[in-house]
């Protein structure tokens, strides 16, 4: 995307934030009654709205960075599907007695992306361009390990 319509979409994302936050208020001022169905709609739209930040922080960083926010967004993803079926078993009336079973998957990646981006197959991230580099799968350039 260049031109008018990349900034055009910033804009857009940034008012996607600007809502969020200002329904997450109104989300917590509805008492704390509410607050145990509420709390996973909160969630949902953090993670939305993280989602948006990223959309509205790209075309502010570099290249590198932007493979970074790449990184550091991509595991929050995980959190959107059990957020909203933690808050459909909150108002049916059947609470999930152990919520954070569900967020497994999300700490997995997380880590997993940590790791990554912390070791880079003994290469640092921070010193070349991370979109040349193969992170994800760091020897797929390799034709046979044994010779």
């Amino acid at each position: 995307m260049t031109g008018w319509t990349y900034y055009v979409s910033a804009v857009v994302a940034a008012v996607g934030v600007v809502q969020a936050v200002f329904l997450c208020l109104i989300l917590r001022s509805e008492g704390s009654r509410a607050f145990g169905a509420n709390r996973w709609m909160m969630l949902f739209i953090a993670a939305v709205a993280l989602n948006l930040i990223e959309d509205v922080a790209e075309p502010l960083v570099s290249a590198d960075m932007g493979g970074l926010l790449d990184l550091f967004f991509s595991p929050i993803n995980f959190a959107i599907a059990p957020a909203v079926y933690l808050y459909f078993l909150e108002i049916s009336g059947n609470p999930s007695r152990r919520p954070w079973g569900h967020f497994i998957l999300l700490f997995v990646v997380f880590n997993l992306t940590a790791w990554v981006v912390t070791h880079n197959g003994g290469g640092t991230v921070w010193g070349g361009n991370i979109r040349s580099r193969n992170l994800l799968m760091p020897f797929a350039g390799v034709r046979s390990l044994s010779r």
